[in-house]
Parts: structure tokens; sequence; C-alpha cells
């Protein structure tokens, strides 16, 4: 992917699996599944009905731009998809073994 490229969250777990050499799924929840997963994580009702209806409206393109709007924003071309993730990956540590685990940031850590 060019840098500026639109993707969507598939392409995004396809580029983690490729990068770290395991299998990441991406699965399109409906939007009341979703808030109740956000739920179950620990995250108040308001905050999580708002970010699956956040996330339907992303996906259906509300933050679609091919103006390059946020290059001129931040002054910089943006970043492609593979270097973020690279980048995340050196700052995450890479992948941890079994799995990802949310931490206290998240309100809960699991052994």
């Amino acid at each position: 992917m060019d840098v500026g490229a639109a993707y969507t969250l598939a392409d995004l777990a396809a580029e983690i699996s490729r990068q770290t050499g395991r299998a990441i799924p991406y699965v399109n929840l409906p939007e009341a599944e979703y808030a109740a997963a956000l739920k179950g994580a620990g995250l108040p009702e308001g905050l999580a009905d708002g970010i699956a209806s956040w996330d339907v409206g992303a996906s259906q393109g509300a933050l679609f731009d091919d103006g390059h709007v946020l290059s001129q924003l931040i002054g910089r071309p943006t970043t492609s998809l593979q270097e973020s993730v690279a980048a995340a990956l050196r700052v995450g540590g890479g992948p941890r073994p079994g799995g990802w685990r949310p931490g206290p940031r998240f309100g809960r850590s699991r052994p």
C-alpha cells in the first residue's frame, strides 16, 4: 500500500498477520454485538455505544478522504499502513505469547 492509501480493518488485520507471522482474524461485528463486547471488556455503556456507532460510520466511509487533508494538517506525508504496523509492533514489543491481553489502561488485566 502506498503512503496515504486508504485501508480497511481487514487490511490492517492482514498486515499485522503478515508482519507477525500469526493469523490475526478480523471479524466485522454488527453494531450491537460490538457494543456488547466493549461493555463486557469494562467500558461504560455510553462510551461503548459511541465507539460502536463511530465504527459503523467509519466502515461506511465517514473518515475517507482522498484529498490528503491529514497530510496538509500535519505538514508531512502520512505514514503507510506497513510502516505504522511495524512501528506499533516495535513500541509494543511485538506479539506476546498467548496473544494480546488488555493491560491496566483498559481497566482489566488477565493472567
